[in-house]
């Protein structure tokens, strides 16, 4: 009996001895574990320190570069300044020459003679003023713009293709000489439509110094139409020209909502083309029509919708009037258009009551279109939708299960099949097609094997 006992007093001493070991191990083993962390941690730190060190001196150089370049602008426009100013005081020595000739005879000298002297001084004789003047609008050549039309050159002469010395200044963003020829008494500015005119060419190129000229000389009005019945709103807006467009908004009896001859106002050609920046200007003016529909029925924010312009989506979804499920011609609203493009989709699925079973004319909705393009998140944002129909088919018998199984998408077809309400054995109405059907049609065998352990059945009798 007392070796029995003594037996196990000695096992459980071994067994505790054990214990500790293990502990111990255990223990050690932490220790190296938490080291190694460290290790990494202090590794990851080194090289995110670095990272920062390299971000930092291109900052820097970024800087530097941009200083030098300032730098250098300013030594070519002072270059500029004094051979200008070189240039005039030579043509003074030149006019005071022929002033003493001219005061010999007294004959008086008046200000066209000067221009004239001047302009001889550089070689322009008065049968190349017309070409000289529109070279110098365009190349602003200020001096020689200014005499020449001092020495009576024709303001209003034109080039082969019709452009004007404004134009030119104009299209080369030459605000000093749009200035000097918008001061010109004989100058000329048509009013017919059909071809650009300044305020348009202005706004196209996001030329703010020559719009401010070309709008307080009020010789152009701002509604003015050019070909096609574009305004120049909408040619700023367009092109992004957001210094433009507020210059724009700011004359007295603009029209925000004017409409060209497809029926796109400024605010849906800002929203097409993702300038969010304009699109907030225009919507801070009292009256703009956001759900102004175009020839094609595209609203604005269907316009967004459809190029993915999440930006734009966001600004136009602040407005209290918004109509969310408007549909285009074709019957597309913007969460359709919206299907393949995620960003833009997560910010309409949060507008209560939209239509998230909204189709088009062929019957195509949201869902179906996202499965069709193999857009997974936006798939799976749609499906977390209350109400959401994943059973729906278009005209033509498709639907989403058939078309994710025919096209491939594993991912997608996985999410189909979780949600409560899916038809596995749905057929499609004109081929008599189930999705397993598509799937093994198209040899995908995986989809194949998810579909029949979800039950899925050959509507073709193999």
């Amino acid at each position: 009996m007392k070796k029995m006992f003594l037996g196990a007093g000695v096992g459980l001493l071994a067994g505790s001895a054990l214990m500790v070991l293990l502990s111990d191990f255990q223990q050690q083993v932490l220790r190296d574990a938490i080291a190694a962390i460290e290790t990494q941690n202090s590794q990851q730190q080194s090289q995110i320190d670095s990272l920062l060190a390299i971000k930092a001196q291109l900052d820097s150089l970024q800087t530097h570069n941009k200083s030098q370049k300032e730098y250098v602008d300013s030594l070519c426009q002072a270059l500029v300044d004094q051979i200008t100013a070189l240039e005039d005081r030579i043509d003074d020595v030149v006019l005071a020459n022929t002033d003493a000739d001219e005061n010999e005879t007294d004959t008086p000298v008046t200000d066209k003679d000067k221009a004239k002297r001047r302009l001889l001084a550089k070689g322009i004789q008065p049968e190349d003023y017309n070409s000289a003047i529109l070279e110098a609008a365009r190349s602003n050549q200020v001096d020689t713009l200014r005499n020449l039309i001092a020495a009576g050159a024709d303001v209003n002469a034109t080039d082969a293709d019709g452009y004007t010395p404004l134009y030119k200044a104009v299209d080369n963003n030459h605000p000093k000489c749009v200035k000097i020829i918008l001061a010109s008494p004989n100058l000329v500015l048509s009013s017919e439509k059909g071809s650009w005119c300044y305020l348009h060419v202005a706004s196209n190129k996001g030329s703010s110094e020559c719009l401010k000229y070309l709008l307080a000389s009020n010789k152009i009005p701002v509604n003015q139409l050019a070909r096609e019945n574009w305004t120049a709103l909408m040619c700023a807006a367009s092109n992004g020209k957001a210094e433009c467009l507020k210059l724009l908004l700011a004359v007295p009896g603009v029209d925000v909502n004017a409409v060209n001859d497809l029926g796109w106002s400024a605010l849906t050609y800002a929203a097409y083309n993702g300038h969010d920046a304009c699109v907030r200007l225009l919507l801070a003016v009292p009256g703009v029509d956001v759900n102004k529909s175009g020839n094609n029925g595209f609203t604005p924010l269907i316009a967004a919708a459809e190029k993915g312009g999440a930006k734009c989506v966001e600004a136009l979804l602040t407005q209290p009037n918004i109509d969310v499920n408007k549909a285009a011609n074709d019957g597309r609203t913007a969460l359709i258009c919206a299907c393949c493009k995620s960003e833009c989709m997560k910010l309409l699925l949060d507008v209560p009551d939209i239509n998230v079973n909204a189709a088009d004319i062929e019957g195509k909705t949201a869902l179906y279109k996202a499965v069709s393009f193999g857009n997974i998140e936006c798939v799976e944002l749609l499906l977390k939708q209350p109400g959401i129909d994943v059973n729906v088919g278009d005209k033509d018998g498709y639907f989403p299960l058939y078309w994710a199984a025919f096209n491939g998408h594993t991912e997608i077809v996985r999410m189909l099949l979780r949600h409560p309400s899916i038809q596995v054995n749905k057929v499609h109405a004109s081929f008599s097609w189930s999705a397993l059907d598509a799937a093994r049609n198209q040899g995908h065998k995986e989809i194949v094997t998810m579909l029949e352990k979800a039950g899925g059945k050959s509507a073709r009798g193999y």
